[in-house]
């Protein structure tokens, strides 16, 4: 008697299983990595606003551009001459000193949706990486 081509159930039950574990350790990290992976947005922005700053000083005596308390995408990009998205985060930049007008703190705050909601990363003129206050970031 021959054998007749194709699966078996088993074979198939085998099968289905592999898939849907592979499918729910993938669906549970995702979150995870889309959020990460968005925290790099804010921080490649940050860095473009820290080297946009310093060549602002350079043009202007020493003065940094700050725009707080009412930041928006517009006025930093055409200040600084940069392209900022503001996809998944809002901008400011205040003065670290305010009453000298000297050094600036950057702000990026992520806008409210994932799990870092309304979390900031900030950056400043003394230091080259961002301050993370999301763990996933």
């Amino acid at each position: 008697m021959k054998k007749k081509p194709g699966f078996t159930l088993l074979e198939l039950l085998l099968v289905m299983v592999i898939v849907g574990i592979t499918a729910g350790i993938a669906i549970y990290s995702y979150p995870s990595f889309a959020e990460r992976n968005i925290g790099k947005e804010a921080e490649v922005s940050l860095k473009l606003i820290y080297h946009a700053q310093k060549r602002h000083a350079f043009d202007n005596h020493g003065t940094y551009f700050s725009c707080a308390p009412h930041c928006t995408t517009e006025l930093i990009n055409s200040n600084l001459g940069i392209e900022l998205r503001q996809a998944n985060f809002t901008y400011s930049i205040a003065w670290r000193d305010p009453s000298a007008k000297a050094g600036f703190i950057a702000e990026a705050t992520r806008k409210s949706k994932g799990s870092c909601a309304n979390k900031k990363m900030i950056l400043t003129d003394l230091g080259g990486q961002p301050e993370k206050r999301c763990a996933q970031w």
